[in-house]
């Protein structure tokens, strides 16, 4: 009997499916729930980013997979969460975050990507997210969009009022993981089987070890190791249905 060909599609979440920023999108909703207008709602968007800039700093200098818990660690955790709160005035709530995390997907999901979805999903490939935004988003994304399954690989909000922030230094490892866990669940064979990766940035590692076919979208970058590039995720389909 001849073995049916596997066909798995993993979609990065920012900047892939949409050209937007879920961090951005979740301090803005963030401040638009507090009522905070023009550089009140610029001010709270920026000590965000700047926080997570720092955030990002932070991790890379201390290079470490394990939660780091010295004072530096948890003054930014307390940072973070008083900017959320507006210093413990307003605190984030679950119900909060909830109303916040389903605008969000409302922002990310268009008629044109439920139908893209679709779509492969009627071509027999098998759907999952894997993005570097905070559990509760992509979880509700990958509800809202009926894929098979999802990871995320950054930080975790999973008790608002207790931000506990977890970060492996090394995205595109964790990344790499993640993907490597897709298919072992599946029982892919490399040889037989289809391993597509979208992403809007490389993962390089993925296409050197011959473990899935990558296309970048929305950029010009081009080298040995890519498949393909698109400049938007409308051009998907026409792209698979040539290969």
């Amino acid at each position: 009997m001849t073995r049916e060909k596997k066909k798995i599609i993993i979609f990065d979440v920012d900047g892939t499916l949409a050209k937007l920023n879920s961090w951005v999108l979740f301090s803005q909703l963030l401040a638009d729930h507090h009522g905070l207008e023009g550089e009140q709602k610029e001010e709270l968007v920026k000590q965000h980013y700047l926080l997570y800039k720092k955030f990002r700093e932070f991790i890379e200098q201390n290079n470490s997979t394990q939660e780091i818990l010295n004072e530096e660690w948890i003054e930014v955790q307390q940072k973070l969460f008083r900017i959320w709160s507006l210093n413990g005035k307003k605190p984030l709530t679950p119900a909060i975050l909830e109303i916040i995390v389903q605008k969000i997907v409302e922002d990310f999901v268009t008629d044109e990507l439920k139908s893209l979805f679709d779509s492969l999903k009627n071509q027999g490939y098998v759907i999952y997210l894997v993005s570097a935004s905070f559990t509760e988003f992509v979880e509700a994304l990958a509800i809202e969009l009926e894929v098979e399954g999802f990871a995320n690989s950054r930080f975790d909000l999973s008790d608002p009022n207790d931000p506990k922030l977890k970060y492996h230094p090394d995205e595109d490892g964790r990344k790499l993981g993640q993907i490597l866990n897709i298919i072992e669940k599946n029982e892919i064979n490399l040889d037989e089987d289809e391993v597509w990766v979208i992403d809007d940035k490389p993962g390089i590692e993925l296409v050197q070890k011959k473990i899935a076919k990558m296309i970048l979208i929305g950029t010009d970058e081009q080298n040995e190791f890519i498949h393909a590039v698109i400049q938007g995720i409308e051009e998907l389909l026409d792209l698979l249905d040539r290969q």
